[in-house]
């Protein structure tokens, strides 16, 4: 088998062959799973998508989300298809984005880590979370500050850089002596290309912070700020969605054109406060509780271990499992999908398209 990227995570591993790839690039459907469910009960795929679109056109408020799991051809048909029934649109499984319209967002390629920097500091972690090429000579340090500190260390680096003057508490400090990140902030203004690495799960408040710190670096030296996605396609489904709709996350499409404003049509507020009444839930990201019982279109690779069943279920391939795609990289690069695999299901991308059919020929509830 010739090499080809694993779809499955932002780091994109070139394999060359499933077998040899980690656990999450050998993930696929069972051979006996069930090819689709309606209520629980054993359908094909044809009677799947008919009845997901019916459900589609008699809901008032939908809400599609999980896109950072799909390749980005299928985000296109996943946005193309919310803008048809007028839906609220959210990338990801109800966490926060990673646009910072205040700051800016001051990142770089592994291709610029490995042929300039000269320092590269781990955020939150003792150990890298993806494979970080480092140049010979190149000094690596390790910081994980107190759990909940992260924010304020941040600020405080950011004054210390400036040259202000502090008087920290403790909670600021994390538990380090003051000495300590004095000399931090020094040695991130000596170094000649410098990159803050942030591990997975941060709070986007935080990551804001690191970007406003790197920002106030590059008044002295050159400074970037990589973070590792917890998996996915997250960096391009925010393409994607800035692309189609001139907003990275949560957008509202049931006005007849895209609005934005925060979390207000995010999947984390539309499940828990039951304000939507249908959620087409895209690829094997974890659903947000949902406030209420409302109506279920998922498009899985493991229907069969969801918790309770949800109204409608079909399986999919792994993504790019059946056809050439494209996904991003989490430093932001894109790469071409080829198949890996064959496999006797659909993936999302044809199944999005057979509903968007199956809704241009359904005719409207009375």
């Amino acid at each position: 088998m010739s090499s080809t990227v694993c779809p499955q995570c932002g780091c994109r591993c070139d394999v060359l062959a499933l077998s040899a790839g980690c656990s999450l690039g050998r993930t696929s459907p069972p051979d006996d799973a069930p090819a689709a469910l309606i209520d629980g009960q054993l359908a094909t795929v044809e009677d799947a998508v008919d009845r997901a679109a019916d459900l589609l056109l008699r809901s008032r408020y939908p809400l599609v989300h999980g896109l950072e799991r799909l390749t980005c051809e299928a985000q296109r048909a996943a946005v193309a298809l919310a803008d048809r029934i007028g839906a609220c649109v959210d990338h990801g499984d109800g966490r926060p984005g990673r646009l910072f319209p205040d700051v800016g967002t001051i990142t770089c390629t592994l291709g610029e880590v490995m042929n300039r920097a000269d320092l590269i500091v781990y955020w939150g972690q003792q150990s890298p979370a993806a494979p970080l090429p480092v140049p010979p000579g190149c000094r690596r340090e390790n910081l994980a500050p107190v759990v909940g500190t992260d924010f304020a260390v941040f600020w405080l680096l950011r004054a210390l850089v400036r040259g202000k003057p502090t008087e920290p508490s403790g909670g600021l400090t994390a538990g380090r002596p003051l000495a300590d990140w004095q000399r931090l902030a020094k040695r991130l203004k000596r170094s000649r290309y410098g990159v803050l690495v942030l591990s997975p799960g941060l709070p986007a408040r935080v990551a804001e912070a690191a970007h406003a710190l790197a920002t106030d670096l590059n008044e002295f030296t050159r400074f970037r700020v990589v973070e590792i996605p917890d998996a996915g396609n997250g960096v391009g489904a925010e393409q994607v969605l800035t692309w189609q709709t001139g907003y990275g996350r949560a957008v509202g499409l049931h006005a007849g054109f895209p609005r934005s404003f925060g979390d207000e049509y995010g999947a984390l507020r539309l499940l828990g406060r039951a304000e939507t009444d249908l959620s087409l839930r895209l690829g094997d990201a974890s659903l947000p509780e949902a406030g209420a019982a409302i109506a279920t279109i998922s498009l899985s690779s493991h229907i069969a271990t969801l918790p309770g069943p949800p109204t409608v279920a079909i399986t999919i391939a792994v993504c790019a499992a059946g056809r050439p795609a494209t996904a991003f990289r989490f430093d932001g690069l894109a790469l071409p999908l080829r198949p890996a695999i064959s496999s006797s299901f659909p993936d999302e991308f044809q199944v999005l398209q057979r509903i968007e059919y199956a809704l241009r020929h359904a005719a409207a509830p009375g």
